[in-house]
């Protein structure tokens, strides 16, 4: 994962240069998992008192000052001397100028923007329907901003992660506390870039495909795109696909080298960064007919929310990114226009689900940060656990206890290992823009003394459940405190650093919603692995049982507890027994390939950045394979696709496994609708049926049993209609899908005809009333002719084989036969044969008794 210089550059600010990927899978040299330090309490009485100096502060905050992050106005504290808590430091973005720079979550009006020049205020960008107004500021002037009528919230400008594994710039908070920070950084950079050339040079050894352009992915052969493409002939004609990450930087370098072709960028949104180039490439190598575009997700989530949106209008089929703010909610699906939430956490998952409900498919990175079962997790979830007095001398806030939480053994947990992480974040189960429930969280070093971090915003009813502090270093000590208010389930993350006590969740935001053709794609390695010594990918090879996803790539489940409307899902229950789990992510893609690395971009392309443009591409080739495909129909074809790998069936880590562009083809996944048909018998009718296949496929009606091929097949089209008859028969119809040479699906429908009408002549026949007559004789032959076709016996050689109506007479031969030929039917179906009254000789009479049961004997064949 990665942040783009320009997003996060500060006069005040330290950025460093570093590999994600290393950090949660370089060698012993790049950092070792820090020893927790043994200190049962946690927290110190001087760490105590630091921590209850913060709450007696936050507790002091006038209702303007709660407007303000907590963070920001801490900033200011320590510029005017207002706070006593020295130890920590606050880097906060600025702007050339010199200026903080500032989201402010406000209604934007005249009135605002007008007062806001008035108080010096650089207006920079402006998101109406997002509630969202980017400005640059003197810090001095903070309160003073918050106390505007319009205003709701002011923070320092939202910053994102992409989700490539390589380099990455990334905020260091409380630096001047941090004696260290310097060696650190010289030894992560010194040993990144042997890393670096050492990756490239084994990716180098496995050599790479061009065919189309300069550079092709690896993971084109590894699904077997390329495959797909020359079988079936397809290449995504017709299919027009969005990008979203940070920017188009070398854009024009990749097209003069023939790795891209034309790219629609939304006005004014082209960003800033290369991440967007190397994942449309990726998209132009699997899906080269594919029209591309571009948009970014810079500079905040309602910009982001909308240029999904402006894709979609721009007739986008589908939508990749890359893209995850911090301030995202794990615990609510969307954000309805109507909740106002002062960091617009749900806004990004609401615009896919509504693009999503709109017919597109969209894929999000299920990001880097991280697996239980690789033991790289920098996630905790799980529900509050007392673990005694958060303060002293403070113990209580409007007559509740400030507690802190218990891990377990301990009250704190340690960031064990860290390379390059983004700021420590914690959400609890309330809903967006409602949270009552006050949490707060705290660095300390290690031994639990001296605060270098916190975030202790307020949460009184009208705020998010959410708390954002900066970077923790290794054996650093993060404490989460409930200020005020009642137990919730937790999300503790690190985005990107390693927990002594960590769990699985770390999945999150818009890429876990419960829209069903919204995909988190997590990474497999297509060519190589980003450290020596790890499992490789299988490229010149497809993939295969045998893979595993990426050590860094973020697991499942998410469980969420939330409507987008803020409603609980299971009301009186937020707890780890409440709320619905969703199974994340959904499918795995290929990362570590090959990409030109215009625009300063690294090369090869590690994360699930990476995989996601894979699985978008894919499913382009399924698109344009068949013209008006529904968007439940590909992600049927992309799950049955797939190559199960770790655990059996759906996991946390690859979900349902690793997607296949040729299997998503051939898989026997032919299914017909209706499955069972009835018509009338001596009736015509139309009998029709849908086939749900990639391929064009074709038809065969065929007379008789299900499954018993008559010689010669009545029909080869989708819609068949049935000659008049007399008596009852089956039809059935074989629906064939063409997999090549070797190889076919197929579906069958059951069309049955049925005598509900009771259409003999004479219905009702009465015993020495009705004459039998020759009509009576003929349709029953009828009927025992089209049963004995089906199954299949021989026609039967009838006495007098033209019976005249009205004219021949009924002889003893003809309802004996008749009898005969029946019973030849049950006894080849394996049935106790009828019984019928009384044999039939010559000079017996031939009553209406003998028709009745040989009527009732046919009609009671299924």
């Amino acid at each position: 994962m990665r942040r783009s210089l320009r997003r996060i550059v500060t006069a005040s600010l330290v950025v460093v240069l570093v590999s994600a990927a290393a950090g949660y899978r370089a060698v012993a040299a790049l950092g070792q998992a820090a020893p927790q330090a043994s200190q049962p309490s946690g927290v110190t009485p001087a760490g105590l008192a630091q921590i209850g100096s913060l709450l007696a502060e936050k507790r002091a905050l006038t209702p303007v000052q709660r407007k303000i992050n907590s963070r920001l106005l801490h900033a200011k504290r320590q510029l005017t001397g207002e706070t006593s808590v020295t130890t920590m430091s606050v880097a906060l973005p600025r702007a050339a100028s010199g200026k903080v720079q500032l989201e402010l979550r406000a209604d934007v009006t005249d009135r605002l923007l007008a007062a806001l020049g008035g108080l010096g205020v650089d207006v920079v960008a402006t998101q109406a329907a997002g509630r969202s107004v980017l400005v640059d500021a003197d810090l001095l002037e903070i309160e003073r901003i918050a106390a505007l009528p319009d205003v709701r919230f002011v923070q320092p400008k939202p910053d994102y992660f992409t989700s490539a594994s390589r380099g990455s710039v990334f905020t260091e908070s409380s630096v001047s506390s941090r004696d260290d920070l310097a060696i650190r950084r010289e030894r992560k950079l010194r040993d990144r870039g042997a890393i670096i050339e050492s990756v490239q040079a084994a990716l180098g050894g496995q050599g790479h495909i061009t065919n189309v352009g300069s550079v092709t992915s690896q993971g084109d052969v590894t699904h077997k795109a390329a495959t797909a493409r020359s079988t079936y002939g397809v290449n995504g004609t017709g299919i027009k696909v969005g990008v979203i990450s940070d920017g188009v930087d070398g854009l024009a370098t990749s097209q003069a080298s023939g790795d891209l072709g034309a790219v629609t960028v939304l006005p004014l949104q082209a960003g800033s960064g290369a991440e967007g180039t190397a994942m449309l490439e990726i998209i132009h190598d699997l899906a080269p007919a594919a029209q591309l575009f571009f948009a970014t997700a810079d500079p905040t989530p309602a910009q982001f929310a909308q240029n999904i949106r402006d894709l979609r209008t721009a007739g986008c089929d589908i939508i990749v990114d890359d893209v995850g703010y911090f301030v995202e909610t794990p615990f609510q699906d969307g954000q309805d226009p109507s909740v106002i939430s002062n960091t617009n956490g749900g806004v990004v998952a609401q615009a896919v689900k509504d693009v999503s409900a709109s017919g597109a498919l969209y894929f999000s990175s299920a990001a880097n940060s991280g697996n239980l079962d690789a033991g790289t997790s920098g996630t905790w979830e799980g529900d509050f656990v007392d673990g005694g007095p958060a303060a002293d001398p403070i113990l209580t806030f409007e007559g509740a206890p400030t507690r802190l939480h218990s891990f377990g053994a301990t009250t704190f947990d340690v960031m064990t290992f860290t390379n390059v992480s983004g700021p420590v974040t914690l959400a609890w189960s309330d809903p967006l823009g409602a949270s009552s429930n006050d949490y707060d969280i705290f660095i300390l070093d290690n031994t639990g003394t001296t605060i270098f971090d916190s975030s202790t915003d307020t949460q009184n009813g009208t705020q998010d459940p959410f708390e954002q502090m900066g970077h923790a270093f290794p054996n650093e000590r993060i404490v989460i405190v409930k200020f005020a208010g009642a137990d919730r389930f937790l999300h503790l993350d690190t985005n990107r650093g390693r927990l002594g006590i960590a769990t699985a969740g770390s999945t999150h935001g818009h890429a876990t919603t419960t829209a069903p053709t919204s995909f988190s794609v997590a990474a497999t390695p297509a060519a190589t692995a980003f450290t020596l010594g790890a499992p490789t990918g299988p490229f010149p090879n497809p993939f295969n049982s045998t893979n595993v996803v990426e050590p860094f790539s973020s697991d499942g489940p998410r469980h969420i507890f939330f409507t987008s409307a803020g409603a609980a899902l299971t009301p009186g229950n937020v707890s780890s027994t409440g709320g619905q789990v969703l199974l994340k992510p959904d499918i795995t893609a290929a990362d570590g390939v090959s990409v030109t690395g215009a625009g300063g971009f690294s090369n090869p392309f590690f994360g699930t950045s990476a995989a996601a443009p894979h699985a978008a591409a894919i499913a382009a080739l399924i698109q344009s394979a068949r013209p008006g495909i529904t968007a439940a129909q590909v992600r049927t074809a992309l799950l049955s696709s797939a190559i199960d790998i770790q655990a059996p069936g759906i996991d946390r880590d690859s979900g349902v496994g690793i997607v296949m562009a040729d299997t998503a083809f051939a898989s026997p996944r032919i299914t017909a609708s209706p499955v069972n048909q009835t018509i009338v018998a001596r009736t015509t009718a139309s009998l029709s049926v849908v086939a749900d296949s990639l391929l064009p496929v074709t038809y065969q009606w065929h007379l008789g049993p299900s499954g018993v091929v008559n010689p010669i097949p009545l029909a080869t089209a989708s819609t068949f209609v049935t000659p008049p008859l007399d008596g009852l028969a089956n039809y059935w119809v074989r629906v064939t899908n063409a997999k090549g040479s070797t190889d076919s699906s197929a579906a069958t429908v059951a069309v049955t005809f049925t005598d509900a009408t009771n259409s003999f002549t004479d219905a009702t026949l009465t015993t020495g009333t009705t004459q039998v007559r020759a009509v009576h004789v003929l349709e029953l032959r009828t009927r025992i002719d089209a049963l004995r076709a089906a199954q299949p016996l021989p026609a039967f050689p009838w006495t007098d084989a033209t019976l005249t109506v009205h004219t021949t007479a009924i002889k003893p031969v003809h309802i004996n036969e008749l009898r005969s030929a029946l019973t030849d039917v049950y006894t080849a179906r394996g049935l106790t044969s009828p019984t019928f009254t009384g044999a039939i000789t010559t000079g017996t009479l031939i009553r209406a008794l003998h028709i009745a049961e040989l009527r009732d004997a046919v009609t009671a064949l299924p």
